[in-house]
């Protein structure tokens, strides 16, 4: 189902990003719903898709794409015979690829080449998997006054009064930075967070608070994977505290803000200037697997006024 229809009576992270970069495209897109068919899909949101389902959801994999196929005449009726799929033996090889295949997206060498290289690198990674017993694509649906709110976090684990949030992005800025001596997501991420990923998972740790009162201690990772050769992968632990913080500097007034869409957006005018985050995983490019946390403090700049009103319009 498409992800506009499948989440049309809910606010979800995607909605409040996209309302955070334009209140005018939000508008277009989810209030007026202009028609967006004719819009071809990124080929980066693609490979996320991909990426996304294979690792973490396999058996949704298998029900999308087809991972190696064959398209010999003689191997698909071969398949068929085993498959016990009826033939009228008049069949074209066309009508053999719709039977064997039904609807399912058939990948690419490169895109079978991709994804099989990240799984191999991302599960020699010991910070891949903390704990083996996550919840994957953990989905959960909270109230604010009268807006519905859905997110799904890509794996979760409750442990008592702890709780742990990880989210997979796919990316194509892994190569290295020499000016934050790190990588170029991680440079991102610190300074102006382009794709908003801090206030993404500010909202999942605010929201899971509401489902789960009792929960004392957030740990937030995000694992990143790098789509290009040598599919490189970091793992990027946030500052909770700073999320927490979000809440009411950021998520809150947003969301007030989209309560009065309909009459038109209030001017989002709220402060970003603490989205930087002092903890990751170093990335070790000798033999690419990290192995510890390390402390990151990020340089303020003093001559900030932070009681200045931030200027949305200059991001």
């Amino acid at each position: 189902m498409d992800y506009r229809e499948k989440n049309k009576w809910f606010i979800t992270a995607s909605k409040l990003k996209l309302f955070m970069d334009s209140p005018l495209l939000y508008k277009a897109v989810y209030v007026d719903e202009v028609d967006l068919s004719h819009i071809k899909k990124s080929t980066a949101l693609e490979i996320w898709s991909i990426v996304d389902k294979y690792l973490l959801t396999p058996e949704e994999f298998d029900k999308e794409y087809v991972l190696q196929a064959v398209w010999l005449k003689a191997d698909l009726i071969k398949h068929c015979e085993e498959n016990w799929i009826e033939l009228t033996w008049k069949e074209k090889v066309e009508e053999l690829k719709a039977l064997v295949y039904w609807d399912k997206q058939v990948l690419t060498d490169a895109q079978r080449e991709m994804i099989e290289w990240i799984s191999a690198e991302i599960n020699r990674q010991p910070l891949w998997d903390l704990q083996w017993d996550y919840e994957k694509q953990k989905e959960f649906v909270w109230e604010y006054d009268w807006l519905k709110i859905k997110w799904t976090l890509d794996r979760f684990h409750l442990n008592w009064d702890k709780a742990t949030i990880r989210d997979l992005k796919t990316t194509s800025q892994m190569y290295y930075n020499w000016y934050h001596d790190n990588t170029q997501f991680f440079a991102d991420l610190s300074t102006r967070d382009p794709y908003h990923y801090k206030l993404q998972m500010a909202l999942y740790v605010w929201l899971v608070k509401q489902n789960h009162p009792d929960v004392k201690e957030f740990t937030v990772i995000i694992d990143a994977i790098w789509t290009n050769d040598p599919y490189f992968y970091q793992a990027i632990k946030l500052d909770t505290q700073e999320l927490e913080d979000m809440r009411e500097t950021t998520i809150i007034p947003l969301l007030n803000s989209i309560k009065l869409m309909n009459a038109w957006a209030i001017p989002v005018n709220e402060n970003r200037n603490k989205l930087a985050s002092n903890w990751y995983y170093r990335l070790w490019t000798d033999d690419c697997i990290q192995k510890e946390f390390e402390v990151v403090w990020i340089k303020q700049d003093e001559t900030q006024n932070e009681s200045q009103e931030f200027d949305r319009d200059a991001l």
